[in-house]
């Protein structure tokens, strides 16, 4: 008989890697395993609202929790969390869920989490590790979340299970002469849209002829006006433009029509975006940061810099810019690592070993 599974996590309209992790896993093989009910904990309320409506909104968002875990007598509360205000909530449905009856996953997102962690005082890291410990399993992204989660919470049941996505039928052609470099995330500075900014500036300097496209929201007000007057201030606006956020068959048409995938990140977690950028065999420019090193060998699929090292993100973006074989060769190694490692049917098998381990476990 299949179990009863409830998971919960931002889907769209809400864009982000946690959204994307959610519309996968929700039209993925997962539903062939369990009964799947999939709850919306994401932002529902407009900016700006009074506490009261929030407020509210959060007495719903756990209403209906407790409704469906009784209805369908849930084996497995699934919860998507990250830092911040997302995680206190979201230990309390963990608490509610385990005083129901069911075993309960935290699965950890975004690049922030671990400064989260090393940001609380005493009583904050207590909590967080005594949920972390309580919870059935944490699952993380990749073997280095667990190598530095793991001395702050050792009684926690770590599992690795990373982002994945479906595998396109289709690729990207990569072989304009004038080539199009694609940023795709948001526009603060922790994903590095300013730096791209400025090794723009140097790529061009050095003979590139290319067009540079960052698509992405605002995480606070104004970071597109910063970005668009420092465009204007370094005369770029023949070869960089913003196309503000994209979705759906649009932001595959973008991804298609690109020859490489840029995302010169000081923090992350595992980019969805990158992933999705690799399956349809786009080379990449990234960072030493979060699981990215993990997906990327420098010199392989792409080229890792440093965070904030904008001179050599520069001379990437030249080198790919110039040389359509060396795209090629690394955009096919791109698709055959999401193929071999990251593709959606294998993260769904690695997670339904982990719902049943969990469900074989009379510990939990």
């Amino acid at each position: 008989m299949m179990p009863y599974v409830v998971m919960l996590g931002p889907l769209p309209p809400l864009v982000g890697g946690m959204a994307s992790v959610m519309v996968n896993l929700r039209s993925s093989a997962l539903s062939r395993y369990c009964h799947l009910t999939v709850i919306n904990n994401g932002k529902t309320t407009p900016e700006g609202r009074p506490f009261l409506t929030g407020a509210k909104a959060q007495i719903r968002l756990l209403y209906q929790l407790v409704k469906t875990i009784i209805k369908q007598r849930a084996k497995i509360v699934h919860i998507h969390t990250c830092s911040g205000f997302t995680f206190w909530r979201d230990c309390i449905h963990a608490l509610i869920a385990r005083l129901f009856g069911s075993r309960v996953i935290l699965h950890i997102h975004g690049g922030g989490f671990i400064e989260f962690v090393d940001s609380q005082h005493y009583i904050g890291k207590l909590v967080i590790r005594m949920a972390l410990s309580w919870v059935s399993r944490v699952i993380v992204l990749s073997s280095s979340w667990v190598s530095r989660l793991k001395p702050f919470a050792p009684q926690a049941k770590w599992r690795i299970v990373p982002n994945g996505v479906p595998i396109p039928p289709c690729i990207a052609s990569i072989d304009q002469l004038q080539p199009t470099f694609l940023f795709l995330g948001n526009l603060g500075k922790q994903k590095g849209a300013e730096d791209l900014v400025r090794a723009a500036q140097i790529a061009i300097r050095k003979g590139f002829d290319g067009q540079i496209l960052l698509a992405g929201k605002e995480t606070t007000p104004g970071q597109s006006n910063t970005l668009e007057r420092l465009i204007n201030e370094l005369n770029l606006q023949s070869h960089v433009r913003l196309i503000g956020v994209i979705s759906g068959e649009t932001k595959v048409n973008v991804i298609k029509s690109a020859d490489c995938f840029v995302l010169p990140s000081h923090a992350e977690g595992l980019p969805m975006a990158m992933l999705e950028a690799m399956s349809y065999g786009l080379p990449v420019i990234s960072t030493k940061v979060g699981s990215v090193p993990e997906v990327i060998t420098d010199g392989v699929e792409g080229y890792l810099i440093e965070p904030g090292d904008i001179e050599s993100l520069a001379d990437r973006i030249f080198r790919l810019g110039q040389d359509v074989a060396l795209r090629k060769r690394m955009g096919k190694a791109a698709r055959e690592r999401i193929e071999r490692c990251y593709s959606l049917d294998v993260v769904v098998k690695r997670l339904i070993q982990v719902y049943e381990e969990i469900l074989e476990d009379n510990s939990n």
